[in-house]
């Protein structure tokens, strides 16, 4: 059976638990270096806590952009309002009168939001020159418009900040990732010289046994057929890898799980003696040296007929 590490961080992590728990159990035995359990666990460590720390990068990036979209919303209400206050003094078309007010080029509420700060900067020193058209009724005030553009700035900056950390996290995360899955595979290395493939003991570890075969895949196209009044034959299509099959019964309303009634080992059964007038479920599983497949559909029979 092949012998993965899972891509799975989760799983990732859980293997590394495995493994250090096996050699704690059986690392004298086998005589494996005393350092081991420790360097996995250190190893697993230091991953979860990049993870975890990656995860608060996220959060604080998308905190970060909600505060730059509210002071983006709050520059761009402070900007509408200033255009419509002096489009009196400066008319209502947009002429090179506009640039000092910040207005370059069109009376358009710039998009990019480092126009937008650059507008509201020189918003502010345009009123600051022009006291006179300030309206601090409504909140358009030099002062205002310094505070808002300085926000804006503030916001953008976090969340510049908030990214390069973001980066730098992840690639932490992918360092301490890769060191983990190393120590995973040398000690499967170091393990395949010690112990024989078929050897249980790879089980203790969480691992596979490298010399089993694949577990085979779930039977399919399970069939029955009543043959006398309480006898079943039961077929199914021959599951790849399979060496024999499990057979499982529950009778619905005395059985509360799944009963083993038999182990052929050809894609065929007889059920003898089955209940009269009960509902009967079946599922079929495949077995070999790797293990147990996944249960087949469950079908449902009635002694005397199929559902």
């Amino acid at each position: 059976m092949k012998q993965t590490i899972d891509k799975n961080e989760a799983n990732l992590l859980a293997s590394g638990t495995a493994v250090a728990n096996g050699v704690d159990k059986l690392g004298a035995a086998l005589d494996l270096d005393p350092n081991t359990a420790n360097a996995i666990r250190t190893a697993g460590a230091e991953f979860s806590d990049a993870r975890m720390a990656l995860q608060h990068s996220r959060a604080a990036v998308r905190a970060r952009k909600r505060a730059v979209r509210s002071s983006v919303t709050t520059g761009k209400q402070l900007a509408t309002l200033a255009r419509e206050i002096l489009k009196p003094h400066l008319g209502s078309r947009y002429s090179q009168w506009w640039d000092i007010a910040g207005f370059v080029g069109a009376l358009a509420i710039p998009r990019k939001m480092s126009n937008l700060s650059l507008l509201l900067k020189s918003l502010a020193t345009y009123l600051t020159d022009h006291p006179e058209r300030e309206v601090a009724a409504l909140n358009v005030t030099a002062a205002q418009a310094e505070l808002v553009a300085g926000e804006l700035q503030a916001a953008i900056g976090a969340l510049n900040l908030a990214k390069t950390e973001l980066e730098t996290r992840r690639k932490a995360r992918k360092t301490s990732r890769k060191k983990l899955r190393l120590r995973l595979r040398l000690f499967i290395a170091d393990l395949n010289t010690r112990i024989d493939p078929l050897d249980n003991r790879w089980l203790s570890f969480g691992l596979n046994r490298p010399g089993a075969k694949d577990k085979p895949e779930a039977p399919e196209k399970v069939e029955v057929v009543m043959i006398a009044e309480n006898t079943l034959a039961v077929k199914w299509e021959d599951a790849p890898r399979a060496e024999s099959y499990r057979v499982r019964q529950r009778i619905v309303g005395v059985d509360e799980e799944f009963v083993l009634i038999g182990s052929p080992v050809d894609p065929n059964f007889t059920i003898e003696q089955a209940p009269r007038n009960a509902t009967l479920e079946l599922a079929i599983s495949a077995v070999n040296s790797g293990g147990e497949s996944a249960w087949s559909e469950v079908v449902m029979v009635r002694t005397g007929g199929l559902e």
